[in-house]
């Protein structure tokens, strides 16, 4: 018994037919594609599916990597610290907060 080749249905003679025609009608060379510019702006966003892909996310992913990044090596650098180092951080920290919060109380007088 010998293997058929798989071609969806269509017996050679079929195919060959549809070939010809093919041949015959060159459909490629009607197919030239938008000539306006409106045209042309909705057949670019033919394969477009949704907007993750514009540059504004593609900006928020960036930053937000490097964000991720940079609190990682933050991360990294609080665990290395000893308390005291920690405890010193932030009491010059609160002396910062006391000193701008006096001066949103009292502005300078020009």
């Amino acid at each position: 018994m010998t293997k058929r080749k798989q071609t969806k249905g269509w017996t050679e003679e079929r195919r060959k037919a549809q070939a010809e025609r093919c041949r015959a009608n060159k459909p490629w060379k009607n197919a030239t594609g938008p000539k306006t510019k409106e045209g042309k702006a909705r057949a670019s966003l033919n394969a477009f599916k949704h907007g993750n892909r514009c540059r504004v996310y593609d900006r928020l992913r960036y930053a937000l990597r490097l964000n991720r990044e940079f609190l990682r090596i933050a991360s990294g650098a609080l665990a290395e610290m000893d308390a005291n180092e920690l405890n010193h951080i932030s009491k010059k920290g609160s002396k910062i907060k006391q000193a701008a919060h006096a001066s949103r109380q009292n502005p300078p007088t020009k």
